[in-house]
């Protein structure tokens, strides 16, 4: 008896039963051979895509960190321009003078003398600075009652020029009747590149 002849002398139902059978097993083969390479696509694009996600939080998490250190270097750089603004150069020292002079006619401070000292380099002289500096001590003389004097002082000071008092002496002007006389020696921070 043969495949065919035997199927055929099968009962109705238990053809039908085979038939079903065969057409869950067709299924299941098909979804095997045909679904599970998309399925396996479908997980690797998933994990590229988790890969992608974390590469661009990564860039984002840079670029962030990028933006800050640069308004970090334009904040110091701001800082670093404000300090040196308060440096004088060799170029801007006859116009300190002139200012120095008119603040002190201003506040009714009369310059008896302004010597300007020797230059002498503050610092070691090394190949990593940036920037050198000079020391310029002027000897000042000035006459003024007191509280004229003292907001010369105050307003010298506003300035904000680095610079330092190294010596001073106060005493009472001989020449003028209710005047100081102020001697001391301003000391003044050059910077040069």
């Amino acid at each position: 008896m043969s495949l065919s002849e035997f199927i055929f002398k099968l009962n109705p139902k238990i053809k039908l039963l085979g038939i079903i059978i065969a057409l869950i097993a067709g299924s299941y083969l098909l979804y095997i051979f045909m679904m599970t390479p998309l399925l396996q696509q479908r997980d690797r694009l998933k994990l590229s895509l988790v890969s992608q996600r974390k590469l661009l939080e990564v860039r984002t998490s840079s670029t962030t960190k990028i933006d800050k250190v640069e308004k970090e270097l334009s904040k110091t750089q701001s800082e670093g321009d404000a300090i040196e603004a308060r440096f004088l150069t060799e170029e801007r020292l006859p116009a300190f003078f002139t200012e120095l002079r008119d603040l002190a006619s201003y506040n009714s401070v009369k310059v008896l003398n302004l010597k300007v000292g020797e230059k002498k380099p503050v610092g070691k002289d090394t190949k990593d600075m940036i920037y050198k500096y000079e020391e310029v001590p002027i000897d000042l003389s000035l006459s003024g009652n007191y509280r004229d004097t003292m907001k010369f002082f105050g307003q010298l000071r506003k300035k904000e020029i680095v610079s330092s008092i190294s010596e001073m002496a106060i005493s009472a002007d001989k020449d003028q009747k209710d005047a100081v006389k102020t001697n001391l020696r301003l000391v003044l921070y050059l910077v040069y590149e």
